[in-house]
């Protein structure tokens, strides 16, 4: 479920987008099984040069795939920003204009996603374990891995303002219909009442 803490601050802030740039956005661990270093390298694919990379979060992949960035610079920006506070993020989620989700393994859930769907921005995930069902058609999903995939979906996006729009407002509706406190609850209490019926 999302937390509802979250959302109330999301609706607080402030922040704006910029018109003049293209904001990706990776917020997670950073590890190999997390996929970054395919979102690096796909990035460096993208055409367009209105685009940055900002990637938060700390691992100890963090000195390699800053090295990886600094190797293959093409002329676009990439900002590690490190960690950031929790209270902290809805600031760099309103600012963004794309959430990737590149992971490499079967992960069960996913918290940045549901983070990104109601910051309303428009999300790319891998089609390993849970992000594909949790997006349903609301997000772009590409093969885990398969980084000439992901370069396409990034610039399929970044170039269509319009279909960005309609994948945020989608998602973000659908955040708050599957995923709020009350849905879940009651869930997981028919589930529990399912299961004292079988006792």
């Amino acid at each position: 479920m999302y937390d509802p803490t979250f959302l109330k601050e999301l609706e607080q802030v402030k922040a704006e987008k910029n018109n003049d740039k293209i904001v990706v956005l990776y917020v997670g661990r950073l590890s190999r099984e997390k996929g970054v270093e395919d979102l690096i390298k796909a990035f460096f694919k993208v055409n367009s040069q209105k685009v940055e990379l900002w990637i938060i979060g700390r691992g100890h992949e963090e000195r390699k795939l800053g090295e990886l960035a600094n190797k293959i610079n093409k002329g676009k920006k990439i900002r590690f920003l490190g960690f950031i506070r929790y209270n902290d993020l809805p600031t760099i989620y309103k600012k963004a204009d794309i959430f990737v989700h590149p992971g490499k393994w079967p992960e069960p859930f996913g918290r940045t996603i549901l983070e990104a769907m109601l910051a309303k921005v428009p999300i790319i995930a891998s089609d390993s374990g849970a992000p594909p069902r949790i997006l349903g058609d609301s997000g772009v999903i590409f093969e885990t891995g398969n980084i000439i995939e992901l370069a396409k979906s990034l610039e399929i996006l970044i170039e269509d303002k319009k279909r960005r729009i309609n994948l945020a407002s989608k998602a973000y509706n659908m955040a708050i219909r599957h995923y709020s406190p009350a849905t879940i609850t009651k869930q997981i209490l028919k589930e529990y009442e399912e299961l004292t019926k079988r006792q």
